[in-house]
């Protein structure tokens, strides 16, 4: 081989060797190389009012939630005088056995967390008060920006939170504000001593007044449907199931009234008696758990209201109403609700009508037979005893 034809030989064997081990080595550096990295999101569970079943339920749900959204955080903003009804213990060992770091932070000013949420407080892996630092391990912080400076760049486990960019001034990463389901804000928004006795109330007056004005069966549902939730905020909350007994008898008492057309001892004695149940309705040592005075007395003027005006009129209407051959009173055995003197109210198959006697005056609570009608009133006279005997 002549020498020009080796020296190209080794030139280019060279060139190969340079090529082959050139790309040999982009290879490595390319494989090392990885896309930037963003910060997982952090999640705001907002924690306000009493820590009743659907609020545990929120908190658990949503640190569940939490790892398999990516989050690298979860901050529970608390704001809780009270708990009722919850497994603490179970509640407690959730937020331990997180497998995301749990920060807690009272907020805003004015901020309280007693009761389980001062436990969720003391156990969180990082703490924040808004509120003066009441409580002495906790770090001032009174803006969620405040908190999320101070987060970044510690460690939290063996992770490094990155929540601020401090080029920008801004939050660093997502911020999601987590929310309860519509269902469960309902009942957590009727589980509170107020409520609970409003909707009681609500709901039974709703019934009696379907029962005298009997129409599509709108005023029912809807007391039927308060009811349910008054009830089952009662069920959660301490109740004193007697004090409801007194309620209960009270307005059993107030219906009587309206029934003789009069308002003395019953009206008063029933007024009392929704006072004195409401007060008693829910005992305890927990201020947030007690009704306070103005929603007593609110208590009192709603019934109030509502028997001496709305009963009232509901009445005046029904007793209004014409009477025609279609109902078959004429004839009927009825009972006087009032002394009928000469005139007062009976009872017929559950309805009241006016009525005016024919003959002497009759007492309350004694049988009469209606022989006729004249314009809106029933005339009667007392049931004789060949006629009770038939």
């Amino acid at each position: 081989m002549r020498p020009r034809q080796l020296f190209a030989g080794l030139t280019l064997a060279l060139g190969l060797v340079s090529l082959l081990g050139g790309s040999v080595h982009a290879q490595p550096s390319n494989t090392v190389q990885s896309p930037v990295s963003h910060p997982g999101p952090i999640d705001i569970v907002e924690v306000e009012g009493i820590i009743d079943p659907p609020t545990a339920r929120y908190i658990t749900d949503r640190l569940a939630a939490a790892q398999e959204d990516g989050a690298q955080l979860v901050i529970l903003r608390l704001d809780s005088p009270a708990d009722v009804s919850v497994n603490r213990e179970r509640l407690l060992r959730t937020v331990a056995d997180a497998s995301v770091p749990v920060v807690a932070w009272i907020a805003p000013r004015g901020a309280v967390a007693e009761g389980v949420a001062r436990a969720l407080f003391v156990s969180a892996d990082v703490s924040f008060e808004a509120s003066n630092a009441q409580l002495l391990d906790a770090t001032p912080a009174h803006s969620l920006s405040e908190v999320l400076q101070a987060l970044d760049g510690t460690t939290i486990g063996n992770n490094v939170v990155e929540s601020w960019d401090d080029a920008s001034g801004t939050p660093g990463v997502l911020l999601r504000f987590q929310e309860m389901p519509v269902w469960d804000r309902l009942l957590h928004a009727v589980t509170t001593p107020t409520a609970a006795l409003f909707l009681i109330l609500l709901g039974a007056f709703g019934l009696i007044f379907e029962t005298y004005n009997p129409g599509i069966g709108l005023a029912a549902g809807i007391g039927v449907a308060l009811l349910g939730l008054g009830f089952y905020a009662l069920d959660v909350l301490p109740t004193n199931w007697w004090a409801l007994l007194i309620i209960t008898a009270s307005i059993i008492g107030l219906i009587y009234e309206v029934h003789v057309a009069g308002f003395g001892v019953f009206t008063i004695g029933g007024l009392a008696g929704v006072a004195v149940g409401s007060a008693l309705l829910f005992p305890g040592d927990v201020a947030a758990l007690d009704l306070n005075i103005g929603a007593i007395i609110a208590a009192v003027v709603l019934t109030i209201i509502f028997f001496v005006s709305v009963m009232t009129a509901a009445l005046r209407v029904r007793l209004r109403r014409p009477i025609d051959d279609s109902e078959g009173i004429v004839g009927s055995i009825a009972e006087a609700q009032t002394d009928i003197a000469p005139e007062g109210t009976v009872i017929s198959n559950g309805t009241v009508w006016r009525a005016r006697t024919m003959e002497t005056g009759i007492a309350a609570g004694a049988r009469v037979e209606v022989k006729a009608t004249e314009g809106l009133v029933l005339l009667v006279e007392p049931l004789h005893e060949d006629r009770a005997e038939s």
